[in-house]
């Protein structure tokens, strides 16, 4: 991309005719997320509000585009990584967030968690200190709101709707190797726990045989 034909396209942004309008937009989205800098330096240089409206709409469809096949790789090459999902959901509403700082956020929880945990407890035992921490010390809190849905706002707030905390939880028991299903199978042990996760607001359900492997009790958390 050479400037000076971005910046004959750019100039063409205000021209009334429709067609004229659809090449020049059709070309610059071919340029990708690249010429977005160049696109908010005329928006905010630009006092003419359909001009504004126009590379607005453009900067939306770029970045809306190169979500898209994000979303489309991760959902047929990285599924598993719950973490890469949430970001990808939380880039759709807020393009530019400090992915570092909830980065951080998330690690200085985990590390927290780490820290009272021991590979000689019982997995029950695991859960109830995960819990503890993570509900009681951390005072994370389901709470129902629109902005909740977003992963780095979750943590930012500690607070997030079932379905949001629930993703949290996931992450950050893969991440510590704690699984978060009863090895044993054992039904009465599966019981304790999801009781103890209502009690505290997390809504889940026990999964077994024949969706899962016998001898397995699987945590569905249940939106709500």
């Amino acid at each position: 991309m050479e400037q000076k034909e971005l910046n004959a396209l750019i100039s063409l942004l205000d021209d009334p005719d429709s067609e004229v309008f659809s090449h020049v937009s059709g070309k610059l989205l071919s340029y990708g997320s690249g010429i977005i800098p160049a696109l908010e330096n005329v928006w905010e240089g630009s006092f003419d509000p359909i001009i504004q409206e126009r590379i607005e709409n453009i900067i939306h469809r770029i970045q809306f585009d190169g979500l898209y096949h994000h979303f489309q790789r991760w959902a047929t090459e990285d599924s598993d990584d719950l973490f890469e999902g949430a970001c990808l959901v939380s880039r759709y509403q807020y393009p530019d967030f400090d992915f570092k700082k909830m980065k951080d956020t998330l690690d200085r929880v985990k590390r927290t968690i780490w820290l009272e945990l021991s590979h000689h407890l019982s997995p029950l035992e695991q859960i109830n200190i995960f819990n503890h921490v993570f509900y009681t010390i951390l005072e994370f809190t389901p709470k129902a709101s629109s902005r909740n849905y977003f992963i780095h706002k979750a943590l930012e707030n500690k607070c997030g709707n079932s379905l949001m905390l629930g993703v949290i939880y996931l992450i950050i028991a893969h991440d510590l190797d704690m699984p978060v299903y009863v090895p044993a199978g054992d039904p009465q042990v599966g019981m304790q726990i999801v009781i103890r996760l209502r009690e505290l607001g997390v809504f889940v359900t026990g999964v077994v045989y024949p969706v899962v492997p016998k001898g397995i009790i699987l945590f569905r958390m249940i939106p709500t």
